[in-house]
């Protein structure tokens, strides 16, 4: 295993469990599956749970990386990983899921690192192509879509395919992908380290603008699906998105310092973020239609705050 001298990482990591099926196969993995949670168990189960559907993957682990869970995730995790080599690791942080997130980077088996989040489920496909785009690409993202874990609340969803074309995304022409979608090889953090855990929500953005300043930009992994699983309530996600808001300002700022290029003039007073409000008002019609403006609004709000709270207008 390389040594990832730059990824930092804080408390202790205890291993709670590895499976017989990763003991019998002697570390030997191509790629490791890596998923931090805290208390989830509501949805662990079947996101462990899409792993063992995968066709054509290479080997792979299960990493399952625990942060300050309090209730019987674990267990949960574990029954539902039976049969898959896995291991499960505890770290306690202070902040968000970022160090959780290191955890994973060093303690993967594989060469090539996939992140999942402990709420969303993949495609049959998802391990196979992530590999086989990791071959040509040393950082990577899937897509998410919105249909199988949401379209029976919203069926209007059912109507909206994954659309590879909005993937990476982009901003200011830098690449970035959500922390749960990115897909990597271990020469990545290797160079520039792992997330940073004082910027919370937004620490996967100011990892994909390190990474591309170093050179590594983000390519599609074609056929490489996550179902992304929206929140149930749109008041959650307000809250949610507007906490992204505030974090991604604090994170483009921090990229600036190597070379990341701030927003200017008429971009930066929120052209762009008002357009894209007035662009989902014919939605409301529909409940999801209501859902999406109300997330969208809770961004919008975030970045208004982010930009006071970080002295750098970027709205």
């Amino acid at each position: 295993m390389q040594q990832l001298e730059k990824v930092r990482i804080d408390g202790d990591v205890r291993e709670l469990h590895r499976s017989p099926e990763h003991l019998a196969a002697g570390g030997d993995f191509e790629v490791t599956v890596a998923i931090s949670f805290a208390s989830s168990r509501d949805t662990l189960g079947e996101t462990v749970a899409s792993l063992h559907e995968q066709v054509g993957a290479p080997r792979f682990e299960v990493l399952l990386v625990s942060n300050g869970t309090t209730d019987d995730s674990v267990e949960v995790a574990r029954a539902a990983a039976a049969g898959l080599p896995t291991r499960v690791v505890e770290c306690r942080s202070s902040g968000y899921d970022s160090n959780a997130r290191n955890v994973s980077m060093v303690e993967a088996a594989g060469d090539k690192v996939l992140f999942l989040d402990a709420d969303d489920t993949v495609g049959a496909t998802y391990v196979a192509a992530m590999a086989a785009a990791l071959d040509t690409s040393p950082i990577v993202t899937a897509v998410w879509d919105l249909q199988r874990l949401n379209g029976r609340r919203w069926p209007e969803l059912q109507r909206r395919p994954a659309d590879p074309g909005d993937w990476p995304m982009r901003q200011q022409g830098w690449t970035y992908a959500p922390a749960g979608t990115l897909g990597f090889r271990r020469e990545v953090p290797r160079a520039v380290g792992g997330f940073d855990p004082g910027l919370t929500f937004a620490a996967n953005n100011e990892w994909c603008f390190r990474a591309y300043a170093a050179g590594f930009e983000i390519a599609l992994a074609p056929g490489a699906v996550v179902h992304y699983r929206l929140r149930s309530q749109g008041v959650q996600a307000l809250r949610q998105r507007y906490r992204w808001g505030v974090s991604e300002v604090a994170a483009a700022k921090a990229a600036q310092a190597y070379g990341f290029p701030p927003r200017t003039g008429l971009r930066a007073l929120g052209v762009g973020t008002a357009a894209r409000l007035l662009k989902r008002l014919p939605g409301v019609r529909s409940g999801y239609g209501r859902y999406d403006l109300l997330s969208a609004l809770g961004h919008a709000a975030g970045r208004v705050s982010g930009s006071v709270k970080h002295r750098s207008l970027d709205l």
